[in-house]
């Protein structure tokens, strides 16, 4: 009987991870499904396998299904979560009662919980209360126009079960992707999210106005620094935050010195003459910024405020209690 897997979330990067297996997996042994909460792009799914607004050149092949509810989510081995990462909560509250006994959930998500501040995981957990499943993540420097075209491409997967591992090594891997296995669910967890952070203050540099040598110098430090408390404070594995893990290294990279969401927006607040300005011009755009929601968590966990470039974003962005040019001389400093 073929495993059944399901991508809930069909926005850029759900759409290009169906896009993706729907091109490399063995059909002889998985079935793939998708589900779109969006009623208007779902339709637009069933009808013409392709999204309605993105990547419109590309379409599924007939062997890709769609749910139209969450009931059918029942008949599936694994559930790759594809969706905006504050939704994450109200999402499992909802299918809890959906789920099949022992389903492997693997999240995408490279942020925290907005409301706690804490993992995603441990969001799911609570939500999943006496719920028999498997988690697992998935973090690399893959972006989902890549996706689509054949580049070779990283990510790592985390789960504390070798079956679980076993089960998405051999769905994700393929000659396009290459698959690093690891246990350390939280680390990874910890390395998509405040790799946002470090991407935030790369653009900020950039937009003041200082040079790429300047920038990268500010990669280099800040990212250790991370690495560091995150290795201490919670035990993370120290190869997750080596420049070869792709959840670290190689996403780190891409998010800070790429056409990346984070890296932009840390580009205009750099730009813009205050906080304030920078903020309010955002809070008219339809963005998920996950940087700037990972900085808000540091109120609950104050030991990376001790970083001194993040306590000085913290400081300039959260509690606007320092000035531009205050932010400025931290950044500068040798």
């Amino acid at each position: 009987m073929k495993s059944k897997i399901g991508i809930i979330g069909l926005g850029n990067y759900g759409y290009g991870l169906l896009y993706f297996l729907d091109q490399n997996i063995d059909k002889n042994k998985y079935e793939i499904f998708g589900y779109e909460k969006n009623q208007e792009v779902l339709e637009n799914f069933i009808a013409n396998h392709s999204h309605p607004f993105i990547q419109t050149d590309f379409k599924l092949s007939d062997d890709v299904n769609f749910f139209t509810s969450t009931e059918g989510f029942r008949e599936l081995d694994v559930l790759i979560i594809a969706i905006p990462s504050e939704f994450t909560e109200s999402l499992f509250q909802e299918i809890r009662e959906h789920l099949k006994p022992g389903a492997i959930i693997l999240n995408t998500a490279k942020a925290l919980d907005i409301t706690t501040g804490g993992l995603l995981s441990d969001t799911v957990s609570k939500r999943l209360s006496g719920i028999d499943y498997k988690y697992a993540v998935i973090s690399g420097g893959t972006i989902a126009s890549d996706l689509f075209i054949d580049q070779p491409l990283g990510v790592d997967i985390a789960s504390e079960q070798d079956d679980t591992l076993d089960l998405l090594c051999d769905i994700f891997d393929s000659e396009h992707l290459y698959v690093n296995r690891t246990y350390d669910v939280v680390g990874v967890q910890l390395a998509g999210a405040y790799k946002n952070i470090v991407s935030l203050l790369a653009g900020i540099m950039k937009g003041m106005g200082f040079s790429y040598g300047s920038e990268t110098r500010l990669i280099s430090l800040l990212s250790s620094e991370v690495a560091e408390k995150c290795i201490e404070l919670y035990g993370c594995d120290p190869r997750t935050f080596s420049m070869k893990s792709q959840s670290w290294g190689n996403d780190l990279w891409m998010s800070c010195t790429g056409n990346t969401r984070n890296r932009k927006i840390g580009i205009a607040i750099g730009e813009s003459e205050s906080a304030e300005a920078a903020l309010s011009h955002l809070s008219g755009q339809d963005l998920t910024v996950e940087g700037l929601r990972t900085l808000e968590s540091f109120t609950n966990r104050p030991k990376f405020l001790e970083i001194n470039d993040i306590k000085a974003l913290y400081d300039y962005l959260i509690t606007k209690t320092i000035s531009r040019e205050e932010l400025i001389q931290e950044l500068v400093k040798v």
